[in-house]
């Protein structure tokens, strides 16, 4: 499953959370994803290998946020999005749709 495709998946079994995967019965964009590939609530997170999960490649790509400058890793981006912009998590994941579409194509972040 892309990443993307679980980000929405994963966002319509819960309001959103800010500051935390899970929080309060709801979950941020990240933890959308990780519940829409069957890692659960209360499943640790520190031995998941998330590369084996999505693409370890768009993982680690160095991307721009779409609201400001701010340049990091994917992953973290997301949940800058979510928690700093306060992004809906639909808007994230047809972003992180884009990125991956391009890097099909082959023209990388």
């Amino acid at each position: 499953m892309q990443l993307s495709d679980a980000i929405m998946a994963g966002s319509k079994l819960r309001p959103q959370a800010f500051g935390a995967y899970f929080k309060d019965s709801k979950s941020c964009a990240f933890g959308a994803a990780l519940e829409a590939i069957g890692i659960g609530y209360c499943e640790s997170l520190r031995n998941i290998d998330l590369g084996m999960r999505f693409d370890g490649d768009i993982l680690c790509l160095s991307v721009c946020c779409p609201k400001c400058d701010l340049s990091d890793r994917l992953t973290y981006t997301i949940f800058h999005l979510n928690d700093f912009h306060r992004a809906g998590r639909n808007f994230i994941a047809f972003w992180v749709r884009e990125i991956e579409d391009r890097m099909e194509a082959g023209g990388g972040g």
